[in-house]
């Protein structure tokens, strides 16, 4: 099987299923983090790290397949980063809004003083503007030293981050087919494989400070993935999907993970690729099951860590398997909460932005629509009325975990 247009349409693919498993199995992983401290699960003996690792790098794969499809389809970077705003914001916002609302609860602090308080007022600018993660809220404890309340936000910077890079491209005109092919993935590759090579040739704590390494690292971590997902949307159709395949993708991963440890970050991201085309394509092969499915994922991921946290407190839950169903019982009323309040309406809202704005105007940026695949936004953004009941999962977008 391989990928076509068709199948890109909300209503005829299983991506939501496969942002709902990537997302339990972050909560997967966390529930031994939060138990034992160590951010590893059972599992990562065999498969050479964390679930969530997987995880993460499937969701910065499919956030770039998506997402180039988006800003191809229509290239104008004012509502290329309007969709993502509003996809990203609204839940968040509410995020932000029910956590310090539930910590002004337990607080050591004063009222007044925990909502001026620099650690609240950090979590909530910060998180907010996507400038930098900030975890902790003013006088909230975890065993008497400040509480990470929410650790799981960590990536969204760097989704924010991968948009941004994605806008200036766009607006320099390199997010073309023709240089995305030829230069800007290329050397993405090349970067990612040549930082894999150096780290295991050297140690690069030797030579780079802390700061500078951590966010050399976790670029070529992240935008690699975001990347890949441009490049196998712009080769779908030459992509062959099977289960036997990815049977075969997995074992050679396995055998990277402990043959060669220092491509195992690649060869662990080219299977969770994989493993998201055939969960999201293939399954829907016959049937498109999680079509019309509300999209919970975001959802799940925001609120998982303060949940889990307060989950494993107050019923003393010590074994990472009931942790695990616990907190993905707890967590789903969020989600849907999120999604149904804040999510859906904004793209809803969206949706009806972009049809009474769209039919007539030219694209405006860089992305040069001469050169893309589609010219006219009002083709590109359309869809027929069969579809309107899935349109908001065309928007959905990811979340990443540690």
């Amino acid at each position: 099987m391989r990928i076509t247009e068709h199948q890109l349409k909300p209503a005829a693919n299983n991506l939501t299923l496969a942002r709902l498993i990537l997302a339990s199995l972050v909560i997967y992983t966390h529930s031994f983090l939060v138990l034992s401290g160590v951010d590893r699960d059972d599992l990562t003996w065999l498969l050479g790290s964390p679930l969530s690792h997987h995880a993460v790098d499937g969701f910065f794969f499919l956030a770039g397949f998506l997402v180039y499809r988006s800003l191809e389809k229509n290239p104008s970077i004012s509502r290329f980063v309007l969709a993502r705003a509003t996809r990203l914001l609204p839940g968040l916002a509410l995020m932000i809004v029910i956590v310090v609302s539930v910590g002004a609860a337990i607080t050591k602090s004063p009222l007044l003083a925990y909502l001026s308080g620099l650690e609240t007022v950090r979590f909530i600018l910060f998180n907010l503007s996507l400038i930098a993660p900030a975890y902790d809220l003013t006088g909230v404890l975890c065993s008497g030293q400040p509480c990470n309340v929410n650790g799981s936000i960590w990536t969204l910077p760097w989704e924010a981050r991968c948009y941004a890079l994605l806008a200036m491209l766009a607006l320099t005109g390199a997010s073309l087919r023709f240089y995305m092919r030829r230069i800007v993935l290329p050397l993405t590759a090349c970067a990612a494989l040549g930082w894999a090579v150096a780290a295991y040739l050297f140690d690069p704590k030797t030579i780079l400070p802390s700061g500078i390494l951590y966010y050399l690292d976790t670029f070529l971590r992240f935008w690699p993935a975001f990347a890949l997902g441009i490049w196998v949307y712009e080769i779908r159709g030459s992509i062959p999907l099977s289960w036997l395949l990815l049977a075969i993708v997995f074992t050679a991963n396995l055998a990277i993970q402990h043959l060669f440890p220092p491509l195992g970050a690649i060869a662990r991201l080219i299977f969770a690729a994989y493993f998201v085309l055939c969960v999201g394509f293939l399954s829907a092969r016959y049937e498109a099951t999680s079509a019309a499915w509300p999209d919970y994922s975001f959802g799940i991921y925001i609120y998982s860590s303060p949940v889990m946290k307060i989950v494993a407190a107050v019923f003393a839950i010590s074994n990472s398997y009931l942790l695990t169903l616990t907190t993905l019982l707890a967590v789903t009323p969020l989600a849907s909460l999120s999604w149904h309040v804040v999510e859906s309406p904004a793209l809803t809202w969206l949706r009806r932005r972009r049809d009474d704005s769209g039919t007539n105007g030219l694209p405006t940026g860089g992305a040069g629509a001469d050169l893309h695949a589609s010219t006219s936004v009002a083709a590109s953004d359309r869809l027929d009325d069969s579809e309107t009941s899935h349109r908001t999962n065309e928007d959905s977008r990811f979340t990443g975990s540690r």
